[in-house]
């Protein structure tokens, strides 16, 4: 899985990203607890340029203190990432660091006046 070079971090949650039915399962099974998981997941998800491994999760779990098996459920039994062998991503995540990367490159080529 390719990681994405991107200038500033920082991402974009849509307005009403919370009913997403994915998100609404979350939240039935744990509680608002995983939708800190969640944010935090992404956010690292955009310091790493878009792939995390499995082995992130012990990281995440300790830098939002909360156990290791909460952070692996989350991101695998929700479908809010996707695998590519031992590698994660977002593809919301993902597509939203591609359009800032081709907005950046665009801004660069563009001719001076």
């Amino acid at each position: 899985m390719e990681k994405i070079e991107i200038g500033t971090f920082y991402y974009q949650l849509d307005c009403g990203w919370i009913g997403d039915p994915k998100i609404q399962m979350v939240i039935d099974d744990i509680g608002t607890i995983g939708i800190g998981v969640y944010v935090a997941i992404l956010s690292w998800l955009y310091l790493e340029r878009g792939v995390l491994n499995r082995k992130h999760y012990k990281g995440i779990a300790r830098q939002i203190d909360c156990d290791v098996t909460l952070v692996k459920k989350v991101v695998e039994d929700y479908e809010l990432f996707y695998f590519e062998e031992d590698y994660f991503s977002s593809k919301r995540a993902r597509e939203d660091m591609e359009r800032r990367k081709k907005m950046s490159n665009g801004g660069k080529n563009s001719p001076k006046k």
